[in-house]
Formats: structure tokens, sequence, C-alpha cells
């Protein structure tokens, strides 16, 4: 999970450094923070989510579920 997290963090920077230099191409920048060039266009053109948002909505346990299953776990 932390990888993914890693990565959506790096494609972020990469299109913000795009976004923020306009005399650099998407494939300068990608080469220079290493990462795909087709991850950088799809995040810029909202075409994908960010990792953490889908561990987020992908939970099958309410935050509350997930607390009380821990809490039983814990006693028994």
């Amino acid at each position: 999970m932390q990888k993914a997290i890693n990565k959506a963090i790096a494609i972020k920077e990469t299109a913000l450094t795009y976004q923020n230099n306009p005399s650099l191409s998407y494939r300068s920048v990608a080469k220079i923070h290493r990462i795909s060039t087709q991850s950088v266009i799809r995040y810029y053109n909202s075409e994908t989510t960010p990792a953490p948002d889908i561990f987020i909505t992908s939970q099958k346990l309410s935050p509350v579920e997930e607390a009380v299953l821990i809490k039983h776990s814990v006693k028994y």
C-alpha cells in the first residue's frame, strides 16, 4: 500500500511541475521524476483517481465497524 501511495505522490508532484513550468514537456518532466509519461498525462487530465482515494472508497467496513471488530478481536 505504501508503494502505491508513494507512486501517487510522485505522479502528483510531476504533474504540478509540468503545470508550474510550461517550458517543459510531459516527457521531460516525467523523465526528471522517473515516472511514466502516460501516468502524468492521465493524472493531469483527471482520468485517474489517486491511490489513497481508491483505498478509502473501496473499504468494506466503516471506521466504526472496523474499531468494533478490532476491539472484539483484542478482547477474545
